[in-house]
């Protein structure tokens, strides 16, 4: 999952402007949420009518397509591409002009006879397993790369905004049989209905933010004298409180003989705020990191995974000793903690961004100027 949590950003960026890829990184965290919650979905009724040991092989029968569907239908989007005048397309910056003009002259410079675009690959030669190398930094270099973003003040922020988020939402699926079988008595089955829930939320939050995440940006960039900033992003990580409320909602139901329904329903909007959200903060990460996105992307889900594979081991210990409403608590006060770094993030977005820009080479280890795009 790590591969695909990091190649599906770096790829957006390559092949989308920066007023594009809001909507794309929906879709795409449509599809990783829809995967997570209908699993568990599925994986009941194979475990109640056949068994848990199927359920491996049906995990195993769509990864398997989904290997031949990459092979042949995903092509490679990285090339160099050289210039005459030594920039390259990869490095274009959004935040000082307006998006109309940052747009317009994009496309003035990929027709410009200044680039010299390699001729475009056919299909078969497409399939090649071996595209040779895009660069010429030693391998050991290559694996120190992403570690120096940890200074990077944008990926603490991705880390708790997209990465941690994330942790708590899988959280739900991990613990939900506990909380359902001590609260409602539910079988396996039914148990698995409940993420009928937050599938409901994603497609909500889908239809909304699809839209809304690069219309809003543009529309804010108009009523900025026409000037984009990467901060109007964080203006959509605050949909995170609907998840506080998601979360704080079914503990304080839990004292109150709330119907399942009602548990459902938080779930929904748990999952609600993460796609909104989640998507927003990426695409922020996009445009700020540009193509070194893929490497902050490699340490946050690195981190992620491994504060969630910590978790595992003790949440539902957590839920049978502490109760449901204390567990939901706590995992309501680590939400409304990651949505609050949202704030400092939209004050000193600028000032991060300077920073970054002014010291380059604290993010390169290795950097043979070769350009990736």
């Amino acid at each position: 999952m790590s591969a695909l949590q990091s190649l599906v950003a770096s790829t957006l960026e390559q092949i989308y402007f920066v007023h594009e890829r809001g909507s794309r990184n929906v879709i795409w965290h449509f599809s990783i949420l829809s995967g997570i919650t209908l699993g568990p979905l599925l994986y009941s009724y194979v475990i109640q009518n056949l068994s848990w040991q199927m359920g491996f092989w049906f995990v195993s029968i769509p990864l398997g397509l989904a290997v031949i569907l990459v092979f042949f239908f995903v092509p490679e989007t990285t090339f160099i591409r050289e210039t005459n005048n030594g920039l390259s397309e990869g490095h274009r910056s959004s935040d000082s002009k307006g998006i109309d003009n940052c747009v317009n002259d994009e496309e003035k410079s990929s027709s410009s006879s200044n680039h010299v675009s390699p001729s475009r690959a056919s299909y078969p030669q497409q399939l090649k397993i071996w595209h040779g190398t895009f660069t010429n930094v030693n391998l050991f270099k290559l694996f120190l790369r992403p570690f120096p973003f940890l200074l990077s003040p944008v990926f603490w922020f991705v880390f708790l905004a997209y990465g941690m988020q994330t942790a708590w939402l899988s959280l739900l699926p991990i613990c939900s049989s506990t909380i359902f079988t001590i609260e409602y008595n539910f079988t396996a089955s039914q148990i698995g209905l409940t993420n009928l829930g937050g599938l409901v939320g994603i497609v909500l939050a889908t239809l909304i933010s699809g839209p809304l995440t690069d219309w809003g940006t543009i529309w804010l960039a108009k009523y900025n004298k026409g000037i984009y900033e990467p901060e109007f992003r964080i203006w959509f990580v605050s949909t995170m409180v609907l998840g506080v409320f998601g979360y704080a909602g079914w503990a304080v139901g839990t004292t109150h003989n709330m119907p399942w329904i009602g548990a459902v329903a938080c779930m929904a909007m748990a999952n609600f705020s993460m796609v909104m959200s989640g998507s927003a903060s990426i695409t922020y990460l996009l445009d700020t990191h540009g193509p070194h996105a893929l490497h902050v992307l490699a340490v946050v889900n690195f981190t992620k995974n491994m504060v969630l594979y910590g978790f595992t081991f003790f949440v539902n210990g957590m839920v049978e000793s502490r109760g449901v409403k204390t567990s939901l608590l706590i995992l309501a006060g680590c939400q409304a903690f990651c949505w609050l770094a949202s704030i400092p993030m939209y004050v000193f977005g600028k000032r991060a961004r300077s920073f970054i820009a002014r010291h380059p080479s604290l993010f390169t280890v290795g950097d043979d100027g070769v350009p990736s795009h």
